[in-house]
């Protein structure tokens, strides 16, 4: 495939998506006309690139007939060439097998009902010597079916409705019936998609102005395409708007951070300002500075939960920190202070974190030590690689008894929902086997997406006094070793 086809074949799926959009969007509309908006939908083939379901019968101005659905076919063009009517009957005109009526007509009459109007999107303009084309109806579209079986004078319409008769081997009441169901937004350039589309998006509270966002819309349907997911409803939309960070002035960005690697993420972060947690000056990296105390870091943690986060906000956040800082601000927030997501990393997607009911499976989950009353209690938590032996040879040099809970995933990627799955569960038998072992301290040993051991922090108030712990990966081999953090 060429350079050029390449790019005519993104440039019109990004322009089926705008279209999709345009219609998405306008489920947030109060009381809306559409119930849902479909995309790439098997079932209805040729006119398959968006469906709209309406709520209610729908009517248009001077049309006896009533309409629920629009089966939407959605053709960029790359050329500029204006189309005519015979064009609609030329299979080349649309690089298709078949022509565009002789498909739409196939798939009119399969239908059970005809409570529906087939629409041609396209980025060609209407030849504007053409009999027909050149004569839409202005407000919704339509062919002028009376002018266009009656005007004079007639040979040159006559001329193409003979032509389209023999192409679709039907008759002149038949032909009739159909072209009234059809709609033909011509001229539709992908500019003039995407300002309508920013309208629509404006008008629901999604801020379309972003430069990124056209690449983020194709994204997003890109991944529920892949997972066969065809329908959206106002539900959906809602989400994905929210997940995404599309509402203006939906969520606060907070940043916490404590060792700079100069990369894009703590740029990022160190560009919010006062909305972040800048604890770099108590650290050389990983390690907490000789002058410094956990106590002075816990008290800061605190100190920015209590002036930053308010009750009932929601909240998006970026980190670049370790374990324990992650973990103590999660349990200073708690679960039900804040609406909390963060930012994609490491797998973790921008997805609001809720409770689930789902099963842990692929996650090992045994007991060692003493399992009745034991001063010390061990959590270890682990993706990919298991930090078990690790954890048991540092706590077998430190203390002489304790009983431990360990937790392991051994799958090397671990999608977005599955690891909260993973992390509330984790959670919920954490709670119960504390219950058990009724420890003075639990000591948490965690390797993972560090949005995970955030949230099992604020799990932990119910946990009572942590110690969260930390690997010094940056340090000389010899010296790496785990490294006691904030007792909370």
């Amino acid at each position: 495939m060429s350079n050029a086809s390449i790019a005519a074949r993104q440039n019109g799926d990004y322009y089926q998506d705008l279209v999709f959009w345009n219609y998405a969007f306008q489920l947030l509309l109060p009381n809306p006309d559409i119930a849902y908006v479909k995309y790439e939908v098997a079932e209805a083939s040729p006119c398959d690139d968006v469906v709209v379901i309406y709520n209610r019968r729908m009517r248009e101005e001077d049309v006896s007939f009533t309409y629920s659905v629009d089966y939407i076919q959605c053709k960029f063009r790359a050329d500029s060439r204006p189309i005519s009517f015979m064009d609609l009957i030329d299979p080349n005109c649309f690089h298709n097998t078949e022509s565009f009526l002789q498909r739409a007509y196939k798939f009119y009459k399969e239908q059970d009902s005809s409570d529906l109007r087939i629409v041609l999107v396209t980025s060609s303009l209407a030849d504007s010597k053409d009999p027909i084309l050149s004569k839409l109806n202005g407000v919704n579209s339509a062919l002028l079916i009376d002018n266009l079986f009656n005007v004079k004078p007639r040979k040159s319409v006559d001329t193409i409705l003979k032509a389209v008769l023999e192409h679709l081997r039907i008759t002149l009441d038949e032909l009739k019936d159909f072209l009234t169901r059809l709609r033909f937004r011509l001229g539709e350039s992908i500019e003039k998609v995407k300002a309508n589309m920013r309208i629509n998006a404006k008008a629901v509270g999604v801020d379309a102005g972003g430069a990124s966002l056209g690449e983020e819309l194709t994204s997003v349907l890109r991944q529920f395409n892949y997972s066969k997911q065809t329908d959206f409803n106002a539900q959906t939309i809602k989400q994905i708007c929210t997940n995404c960070n599309w509402f203006f002035n939906s969520k606060k960005i907070i940043g916490v951070i404590n060792f700079n690697r100069k990369d894009d993420r703590a740029n990022k972060i160190l560009s919010l300002g006062d909305n972040a947690l800048n604890l770099i000056s108590f650290f050389n990296d990983r390690i907490i500075k000789p002058e410094c105390t956990w106590d002075e870091v816990k008290q800061t943690i605190c100190d920015f939960v209590d002036l930053h986060i308010k009750h009932g906000d929601r909240y998006l956040f970026r980190l670049s920190a370790i374990n324990s800082v992650c973990f103590a601000f999660g349990k200073k927030l708690g679960l039900k202070t804040a609406s909390i997501s963060f930012e994609n990393r490491e797998g973790v997607f921008a997805e609001e974190f809720c409770e689930t009911s789902d099963t842990m499976e692929r996650i090992t989950v045994e007991e060692y030590g003493d399992t009745f009353q034991a001063d010390n209690a061990v959590v270890s938590v682990s993706f990919a690689d298991s930090i078990f032996d690790d954890v048991n040879e540092y706590m077998k040099g430190h203390f002489s008894s304790y009983s431990l809970l360990n937790f392991y995933c051994s799958d090397s990627h671990v999608s977005n929902n599955k690891f909260w799955v993973y992390i509330s569960g984790m959670a919920k038998d954490i709670k119960k086997w504390i219950k058990k072992v009724k420890p003075n301290c639990v000591h948490i040993f965690y390797r993972g997406p560090v949005e995970g051991i955030f949230v099992l922090g604020q799990y932990a108030p119910e946990w009572g006094k942590c110690v969260c712990y930390d690997y010094n990966f940056g340090a000389e081999i010899r010296e790496q070793r785990y490294m006691s953090g904030i007792e909370y």
